[in-house]
């Protein structure tokens, strides 16, 4: 979103931008009395006239600056590889509801006039998942878009990365752990997804006994469905991950990385032909679990990734209002919608701890 120019005059550097309906309700009157035309383009004289101005004092006379800025970085986001996101949903809803149902019949034999066959019963139920309005703002003033226009920057493009930024956290944080003041659960705290703790140390244990373990609850999944849950993800912590992946099995008649070994070895494999999916998620470590009052232990997420199983919600996805003066400064705010994570079928999945 660009909100303003650069035009030369003569050898004045001047800012050109135009009024929204919004702005010019607010400061047309005021522009007029002072002898602008508030339905044409405004005009503003943004040149600086000493070395010092704007934001140079931060920069020795002597210096030469770099004209690439460096941006600071941060934790990758990734919540949408994990968990997939549903956007079919009305804008003004607060909550995500369907119903599930269960059947129960069976045939029998019966003779060429009977008159007691058997019926089909069904039992339905509601569900319903709470979703929240979040949003942030752009934010700067006058003499900040002044000082920008000096040093080259462009305010609007970065603050709009940042704040997409700031969405995307905001929503993995839900996705992940839910939100306790509006009652929705997480990827990692859903109540109805099973548990299972292993009495193996990840750091000690060699890569074919955590593979074991993997694929006993691969196995426990499979059979305690009959065979309608075929897990086809593993969401492990970033340790394991580089584990598995540095690893070698020398004792094999081909010597092959843990991972590999893993890939090769399961149950979805044997199955399917297809490759298991492997996520490394530093969430899963036992200190930050226990951050979020989880387990202090570090754990695995077996699951079957399938939108009919699993999801979480974006009804409004983020999105920016029109700017708004506010005396000195200019604000854009963002708005959008989201939910947590909704295990349509939790018996799909199981969280194994491990005993580190």
């Amino acid at each position: 979103m660009k909100l303003y120019d650069l035009k030369t005059v003569g050898n004045d550097l001047f800012v050109e931008t135009r009024l929204s309906d919004a702005m010019r309700k607010r400061l047309g009157a005021s522009l007029r009395m002072m002898g602008f035309n508030d339905a044409a383009p405004l005009l503003i004289n943004a040149q600086f006239t000493d070395a010092p101005s704007g934001m140079g004092f931060m920069v020795s006379q002597l210096a030469w600056l770099e004209q690439q800025m460096y941006e600071v970085p941060y934790a990758d986001l990734f919540f949408d590889q994990v968990i997939p996101v549903k956007t079919e949903i009305p804008e003004w809803a607060d909550q995500y509801q369907y119903i599930s149902y269960n059947s129960t019949t069976r045939g029998k034999f019966i003779g060429s006039h009977a008159k007691d066959l058997p019926t089909v019963s069904l039992e339905r139920k509601l569900h319903s998942a709470n979703m929240g309005y979040g949003g942030l703002s752009l934010e700067y003033s006058l003499d900040d878009m002044r000082k920008a226009i000096h040093l080259g920057m462009n305010l609007d493009s970065a603050q709009a990365e940042a704040s997409y930024r700031g969405y995307r956290e905001h929503h993995q944080d839900v996705a992940f752990y839910g939100d306790s003041n509006l009652n929705i659960y997480g990827f990692l705290n859903n109540e109805y997804v099973k548990k299972k703790t292993s009495k193996v140390a990840l750091e000690t244990a060699d890569i074919k006994t955590i593979v074991d373990e993997i694929n006993a609850v691969m196995n426990q999944i499979w059979i305690s469905t009959n065979q309608r849950f075929l897990p086809n993800t593993i969401c492990v912590p970033s340790a394991l991950f580089a584990k598995l992946t540095t690893m070698i099995l020398n004792d094999m008649a081909v010597p092959m990385k843990g991972i590999e070994y893993l890939k090769k070895n399961n149950l979805y494999f044997e199955r399917t032909g297809g490759t298991l999916q492997i996520m490394p998620m530093p969430q899963l470590a036992g200190e930050e679990m226990k951050k979020h009052g989880l387990t202090a232990k570090n754990t695995i997420v077996v699951y079957d990734k399938n939108p009919r199983n699993l999801m979480t919600f974006l009804p409004i996805a983020p999105r920016f209002i029109a700017p708004q003066p506010v005396a000195h400064e200019i604000l854009t705010p963002m708005e959008y919608k989201i939910g947590g994570t909704e295990w349509r079928y939790p018996q799909s999945a199981m969280y194994l701890t491990f005993a580190d």
